[in-house]
């Protein structure tokens, strides 16, 4: 079809020793559908699990792709929410990248909970474009600290002769929510004491 719109009509004249024959012809121009850029994100929303007091969680993904006709350019990509703050982004998807119509680039996105809260929570990742903008919820649990529990508030023995090793167990236990890091067992004082451990 030419650059004429709408109804067009012509005729196809046969020629022959056995006679004429005229095949009308018609059909519509019609303008091409413009071209655009469209977003497109997979997931459509995340749920990245239990992640320890102070801790950073594993790195999570969301592509990006550009599901229209057209080049379309990234130009916001943005976490809101309470805790939006302890997020982190790196990725091939950055502000001012440009995908072709069907490339797709990456968002990759950690958070590491600040200490101050546990819980379910709910932060938002928006990629904003020309071609439209998503934003995908990202559900998580922070969990609560750690929290040491002891089994006896002293260790008190009866008068022991001179040569003898009376022993007695301290039980340690983890109550909180998150692990719980020994960094040293040691005594202090002038008693001659010994002590073992699988801490």
């Amino acid at each position: 079809a030419g650059e004429n719109k709408g109804a067009q009509t012509a005729n196809l004249n046969i020629a022959s020793n056995a006679g004429d024959k005229v095949i009308p012809i018609a059909y519509v121009s019609v303008v091409p559908p413009p071209q655009t850029p469209v977003i497109s994100v997979s997931p459509t929303a995340a749920n990245i699990g239990k992640v320890d007091y102070k801790a950073q969680s594993a790195n999570n993904t969301v592509t990006v792709t550009n599901a229209g006709t057209a080049a379309m350019t990234i130009s916001d990509i943005s976490f809101t929410g309470t805790y939006a703050s302890d997020f982190t982004k790196t990725g091939s998807c950055t502000v001012g990248a440009t995908l072709a119509p069907t490339a797709s680039c990456d968002v990759i996105y950690a958070t590491k909970p600040s200490g101050n809260y546990s819980g379910a929570q709910t932060v938002n990742l928006t990629i904003v474009s020309d071609g439209g903008s998503k934003t995908i919820p990202v559900d998580y649990l922070a969990a609560t600290p750690p929290q040491i529990s002891l089994d006896k508030n002293a260790l008190n023995y009866p008068n022991t002769v001179i040569g003898a090793e009376p022993t007695s167990q301290l039980k340690i236990t983890n109550v909180g929510g998150s692990p719980l890091l020994i960094s040293r067992l040691y005594l202090i004082g002038t008693g001659e004491f010994i002590q073992n451990n699988d801490c």
